[in-house]
């Protein structure tokens, strides 16, 4: 196992029945009050090991370091604190959404937005946790309102003014958040990362599967289930982090890998998604049938399903023609592969060519334009089509791009060209003027044009408003999560 989760196995330790006690009654805990987040955690096994300083979470393991639990999470509520921040990780997809960026400052602007909700519920937290009080004391120009910011964008906010608050000789060195104490933190916010209108980030984003929760009763190495395989990146100075780096003490979160210790590939991360959706919405309805669902927990949960679930599904079904498959000797199975087995890789047929068609004009939320992109690229991912081409139009075409490898696509290929009116034409002219083979075509935009003639392939509408396109298949993004 290559991945940042071997690392940690291999640095299990027996902590003796007192921490393990503990650690179990600190989830129950959780359960008992916060129902949505401790099921998270109680699924979770948990790992007690000395390679990471604080705790750490992948969506399937809870890792934890018992000394730092001895000498700073030393009483029952610091302990219940920091457990709720990272099952809190988990439901806001953390594990599967940070795609190429910086796991340092990905795991800072999760903080940020974790730990303003933690004030909110008046959780106790470390001294020196993130919130979005201590990154200004730190110096960073944090313009918006706090709950205005995002986990992907407080990230974008932080990474260009290139400070590591809390590193030693970096910029505004001295942990951050040593003037701020565990009351509410001036409102900060977060958006849960994952509230209505937040970017979904990354066709992977995906998840867990969620083990049993072990609940701390022992240290062994269970399963993987995730976790991902990116074991250090760089800050945006270029110096490398440590992947296991905890600035504010409450914990990081840890990609999702596959049982092999690899990264998720898109259609793997895309399945994980989809299963931690729906266990999200389980979890959810239990804790509401219980009187313990916070307004903005369940406002969150729908707009998960709705968006994440069904319009993607929706969506799957068409680009996949049903369930025949074809086997594809010019591309091998991965897994087989990794086994010392040679098998050819198991192909839906009839994805064929996709047209994606992005309606790139002043309408159209950047919230919802990066959702939808990403979204994309996970179902281009799933159904593994043959070739796919991108048009980015507003009133004419901007940019195209062409992928005859879609499984490969990068967030960081999808861009956004263009942006003044609307024309739903020229895409449509681009396929017959360069003669391109069109088995489906999508158009992802907010409808508010007029229609040209129906071609005679299949094309699909998603639409971010309530219109509904005059012919083909209209797919409604309710919202964007």
């Amino acid at each position: 196992m290559s991945g940042l989760v071997g690392k940690l196995k291999a640095g299990v330790v027996d902590p003796g029945s007192t921490i393990k006690r503990r650690v179990a009654v600190g989830k129950i805990k959780v359960l008992l009050t916060h129902p949505f987040t401790g099921f998270r955690l109680l699924r979770m096994k948990t790992i007690f090991t000395d390679a990471l300083p604080t705790l750490g979470v992948d969506g399937t393991h809870l890792f934890v370091n018992p000394h730092y639990l001895t000498n700073v999470l030393n009483t029952p509520d610091l302990l219940k604190g920091v457990l709720w921040h990272e099952g809190a990780h988990i439901w806001m997809f953390h594990h599967l959404r940070r795609g190429t960026r910086d796991p340092h400052f990905w795991n800072l602007a999760g903080d940020g937005v974790i730990n303003w909700h933690a004030i909110k519920e008046r959780f106790t937290l470390p001294s020196g946790h993130i919130s979005f009080a201590s990154l200004r004391a730190e110096g960073y120009d944090l313009p918006k309102q706090d709950n205005e910011y995002t986990t992907e964008s407080l990230y974008d906010a932080l990474v260009p003014q290139g400070r590591n608050p809390g590193r030693a000789g970096d910029e505004g060195d001295g942990g951050p958040g040593d003037d701020s104490d565990d009351e509410g933190q001036d409102g900060d916010d977060g958006d849960t990362g994952d509230q209505p209108g937040e970017p979904c980030d990354d066709g992977d984003q995906p998840g867990e599967t969620g083990d049993d929760g072990d609940d701390g009763e022992d240290g062994d190495t269970g399963e993987t289930g995730d976790g991902e395989g990116a074991d250090t990146g760089e800050t945006s100075g270029g110096e490398a982090s440590d992947p296991f780096e905890d600035v504010g003490g409450t914990g990081i979160v840890i990609d999702a890998e596959d049982d092999d210790g690899e990264s998720l590939s898109g259609s793997e991360l895309s399945q994980a998604e989809r299963e931690l959706a729906s266990e999200i919405h389980n979890d959810a309805q239990n804790a509401k049938s219980r009187g313990k669902l916070p307004a903005s927990i369940a406002e969150y949960v729908k707009t998960l399903r709705d968006a994440v679930i069904d319009w993607r599904e929706k969506l799957a079904r068409i680009l996949g023609r049903g369930s025949d498959y074809r086997n594809d000797w010019t591309r091998l199975d991965k897994k087989a592969v990794r086994r010392g087995l040679f098998a050819a890789r198991r192909t839906p047929d009839g994805s064929g060519n996709i047209v994606v068609a992005v309606d790139t004009s002043a309408s159209v939320r950047q919230d919802e334009y990066q959702a939808l992109m990403a979204e994309v690229k996970a179902i281009c991912s799933d159904v593994d089509a043959d070739e796919v081409t991108v048009i980015y139009c507003d009133s004419r075409i901007a940019h195209v791009d062409t992928f005859d490898d879609p499984s490969q696509i990068q967030e960081r290929d999808l861009g956004r060209y263009g942006g003044g009116g609307t024309d739903f034409r020229p895409p449509f002219d681009y396929v017959e003027d360069n003669g391109l083979d069109v088995d489906t075509f999508i158009y992802l935009s907010d409808l508010e044009c007029s229609f040209p003639d129906e071609p005679d392939y299949a094309v699909v509408w998603v639409s971010t408003t309530d219109k509904v396109a005059p012919w083909g298949e209209t797919i409604k993004l309710d919202k964007v999560a």
